[in-house]
């Protein structure tokens, strides 16, 4: 696709130039052919020349190629190639008589061979090894091949082509070359298998800073170098476009922007690997074609023929001199300029050489031109390079053992065939990565042979500890446990995860409404207390009613001076009040008093608030959902015997409960070592615990490292992590001892650390891959009750409000009997202990209370003075008697 739009661009730059074309314009048509399908390409060609084309830009098919450059000689049409072709073949006039009409702009492949050849004398090379591609690649470095004849026994020569195997790869023939202990090595192969190649070589030890590489195809800068910058191999590169000189970059920076103004994008808009030979030699090819154009039509009135191929003398007149033209004419392009020696070949080009640093990866190094040969002034490397060399780590391959265990290491699901460290992802693979990234090295992944993690059976290792002490493999990444027994033969880096044991059950239920569910939004002690300030507020209205003078009114209304006044404030009016109000129903009597009033208005405040809270949690009780938990911690389980539980047999779970000092836990292990349970309960896999948890329908629990249990209920939704971890334990890095690694690997975990990676590899492997994600964990549970804590400011508030409806009913107390002695001409203290005596008397409780009232006759005030003073000592003597009655109350009630 990136070819077609540089064929494409190329066009509408040459139609836009003034005064080339003047009047003509050039139109592109692609044409898709199968590789090495000389029918179709045969079919497809004709069918373009019957349009009136004026020239065919050649597939790189080698086969396609040479059948439609011969249909192309027969019609005279021009040929352009950009492809690496054999010059014999190339630019041979065809036995027929017709000219030939093809040229090729890629550079000439024998000049290549040369190049090489001065390369090895420059550096000084005696002992090669030639890794090459096909027949065609090893004919461009048959310069090479007759070096051996010149230098004879002062240079030695292996060669080995490549052949991929379904298994190894290039690992065979990458293993005879490091068998021979070449260390300067030449590679010829394609940029579509290079990176593959350089992968397996880094595997086997054959990218150190003790080997030396020549990359011969013009398209190795492509590829990405990342994983090999930090070996300090001696790469050596060519490449025929370069990217500084401004024409290059103006002509890809107006590519670009008309690419982007039309919703496309190259991938080479940073001048970097993206842009190939190829797409470079075919823009070049389009304005040469155009140059030729140009010229031919200041000579001849050209114009375009449909060519049929199978009439005879049926052929394009002006295609042998636009070819002619082509190969006269020098225009500077993308390649640099674009010449042609007297043979037709582009033997006159430039190119660069590249080495490969850790600071800036590819750089530009020296030159080649066919005039001053090889330039290489030499290039420093940063001196920051030679302080990382203290890392013991640096520029090496190491073998990393692991095991197994999802998601820590998995086989890659993957319909095509890996070869490698491709063959396996996870957490170690990710983490190993950047590690290596981080300390400079290359790593190679293997899975441990016996598939054991490593314990001791009293003689050896086994499993990656044995791996790691023999030194088949340089470290142990894996869910390795740092244990005492195993710090006593290797050792460990600081720890990657931090972990312990936990319990995986069955997921709780919801469990069914409770019948006094209602109750649940408060505490016992909330309803308790609610109960209790009720009857205080019911108790208190009850004594301020009959204590305030406000509260006694005449029950007839028809009579002014009643003997007896009633009050409403009985005890089972005060009760049925103080409910009807927590209820927000009401009642059929209101206070009138200050005191009651603002005792009441105290409990309305205490009722809102109340009734607010409660509604607010019952909602949350009833769309809550509550869960059944019959355990909740170990100790949950250590106490009964209905749920079993059990752990794998011999591994270090195992073992926590044996060697624990802990009551529980040794009351555990001995439930689970026990004759009558042992078979039952000890498994061999954590596998099959999890599968008898998930079958025993809620009558067995398994106990497990947390970081596996939380990795496995993100898959199966039947399943919970119950409670915390029993212990805490560590995952970490196993190493020799002495090898000089604990420090630098503690370095790069810390490092991981701070940037993050841990957690977002967590999350990548255990919440997104696999299966990830799958089980939603809801966080609601029940609603929790409202305790006494949380609502005891409105029971307090409440109790104030009594005592300070209490103040004021001995106010109006006070009041009151101070205006009737004034009235009566008593004394106070006698009205206040009338009034009181009269409040505490418990023989109308429960009736409708009356009081007896002597009112003094205000008409026998209007009698004459000579009488008044002979009434007032009757009055008098009837009082101290007690036998005259007395209505001291006049007092007008809104409403009545």
């Amino acid at each position: 696709m990136r070819h077609d739009l540089m064929f494409v661009n190329a066009i509408k730059s040459v139609n836009r130039l003034p005064g080339l074309l003047r009047g003509v314009t050039l139109v592109p048509l692609i044409q898709k052919i199968p590789p090495d399908n000389s029918f179709i390409a045969e079919k497809a060609t004709c069918q373009v020349l019957s349009k009136g084309v004026v020239g065919v830009l050649g597939p790189q098919s080698k086969r396609n190629s040479d059948h439609i450059k011969s249909i192309c000689d027969n019609s005279e049409i021009p040929f352009i190639e950009t492809r690496r072709a054999l010059t014999e073949r190339s630019y041979k006039v065809v036995s027929s008589g017709k000219q030939n009409t093809a040229i090729n702009l890629h550079p000439d492949p024998d000049k290549l061979g040369d190049i090489i050849v001065l390369l090895i004398r420059r550096y000084g090379w005696t002992n090669v090894a030639i890794l090459y591609e096909d027949n065609y690649a090893l004919k461009t470095l048959q310069p090479i091949l007759d070096l051996t004849a010149i230098l004879g026994g002062q240079f030695r020569l292996v060669t080995k082509q490549l052949v991929k195997e379904r298994e190894e790869g290039y690992r065979t023939n990458l293993k005879e070359i490091s068998d021979t202990k070449a260390t300067q090595i030449i590679l010829a192969c394609g940029k579509d298998i290079l990176f593959e190649v350089l992968s397996q070589a880094q595997q086997l030890g054959l990218v150190t800073e003790e080997e030396n590489w020549i990359l011969t195809d013009l398209d190795a800068h492509t590829i990405d170098f990342k994983p090999f910058k930090y070996d300090y191999t001696n790469f050596t590169l060519l490449r025929s476009v370069d990217f500084a000189r401004p024409f290059v970059r103006h002509s890809l920076h107006r590519i670009v922007k008309e690419e982007i103004q039309m919703g496309r994008s190259l991938d080479f808009t940073e001048f970097s690997g993206g842009f190939d030979i190829e797409a470079a030699l075919i823009y070049d090819a389009v304005h040469l074609f155009a140059v030729a154009l140009s010229h031919v039509r200041d000579i001849q009135n050209i114009e375009a023929t449909n060519i049929h191929c199978g009439e005879f003398q049926n052929f394009w007149q002006f295609g042998s001199s636009i070819i002619n033209f082509m190969r006269l004419s020098t225009i500077p392009g993308l390649t640099r300029d674009i010449q042609f020696d007297s043979y037709g070949k582009r033997s006159k080009f430039d190119l660069d050489l590249l080495n490969l640093f850790e600071e800036g990866g590819l750089q530009k190094v020296g030159s080649w031109d066919s005039e001053s040969g090889i330039r290489i002034p030499g290039v420093e490397r940063n001196a920051g390079q030679t302080n990382n060399r203290d890392n013991s780590m640096m520029n090496r391959t190491l073998v990393v053992t692991t095991i197994l265990n999802d998601p820590y290491m998995m086989m890659r699901q993957s319909h095509k065939v890996l070869l490698g460290n491709d063959r396996y992802e996870g957490f170690v693979p990710d983490m190993v990565e950047i590690i290596s990234k981080i300390l400079h090295f290359n790593v190679t992944l293997k899975i441990v042979s016996d598939g054991k993690y490593g314990g001791f059976d009293g003689s050896r290792w086994n499993g990656m500890m044995q791996e790691v002490l023999t030194g088949e493999a340089d470290m142990a990444v894996a869910d390795l446990s740092v244990t005492s027994d195993r710090l006593t033969a290797v050792e460990f880096s600081m720890p990657w995860m931090n972990l312990g044991i936990s319990i995986i059950y069955q997921k709780p239920k919801k469990a069914p409404p409770g019948l006094l569910s209602f109750l649940a939004p408060f505490s016992d002690g909330v309803w308790m207390t609610t109960v209790c300030a009720i009857l205080l507020v019911a108790l208190f209205t009850f004594v301020i009613g009959r204590f305030s003078p406000y509260e006694w009114f005449n029950p007839n209304y028809c009579v002014m001076n009643p003997e007896e006044l009633e009050t409403q404030w009985n005890i089972q009016n005060s009760v049925w009040h103080t409910v009807g109000a927590l209820m927000q129903q009401g009642t059929d009597f209101c206070p009138v008093s200050l005191s009651v009033r603002f005792l009441v208005g105290i409990f309305y405040f205490f009722t809102l608030i109340l009734i607010s809270s409660y509604t607010a949690n019952l909602a949350a009780s009833l769309t809550a959902e509550t869960l059944e938990r019959p355990i909740e911690n170990a100790e949950d389980l250590a106490a009964q015997t209905k749920i079993k539980y059990g752990v794998v047999d011999c591994f270090s779970t195992c073992g926590f409960f044996r060697d624990s000092q802990f009551e529980v836990y040794q009351k555990m292990y001995a439930f689970m070592t026990s004759p009558e349970n042992r078979k039952d309960v000890m498994v061999k896999s954590n596998a099959e615990g999890v599968e008898k948890v998930l079958n025993e329908n809620g009558g067995f629990a398994f106990l497990m490292e947390s970081t596996s249990i939380q990795y496995i209920v993100e898959r199966k939704c039947d399943l919970a992590q119950i409670g915390g971890n029993l212990d805490n334990k560590g995952y970490g890095i196993a190493i020799k001892k002495g090898s000089g690694m604990k420090e630098h690997l503690d370095r790069a975990i810390l490092k991981m650390q701070e940037d993050g990676d841990f957690h977002r590899l967590r999350t990548k492997w255990w919440k997104q891959k696999r299966g990830g994600g799958q089980c939603h964990h809801s966080k609601s549970a029940g609603a929790i009750p409202l305790e006494l804590a949380n609502l005891g400011g409105i029971f307090v508030v409440t109790f104030v409000g009594c005592l300070l409806a209490s103040l004021v009913c001995i106010g109006e107390l006070l009041y009151g009997t101070y205006q009737e002695s004034n009235e009566l001409g008593t004394t106070w203290w006698y009205e206040i202990k009338a009034r009181v005596g009269f409040a505490f008397r418990c023989s109308a409780f429960g009736k409708k209370e009356r009081m007896a009232s002597i009112k003094y006759d205000k008409r026998s005030s209007s009698n004459s003075l000579d009488t008044s003073s002979s009434s007032s000592d009757q009055e008098e003597t009837a009082l101290n008697q007690g036998k005259v009655k007395r209505n001291s109350f006049h007092i007008h009630y809104p409403g009545w």
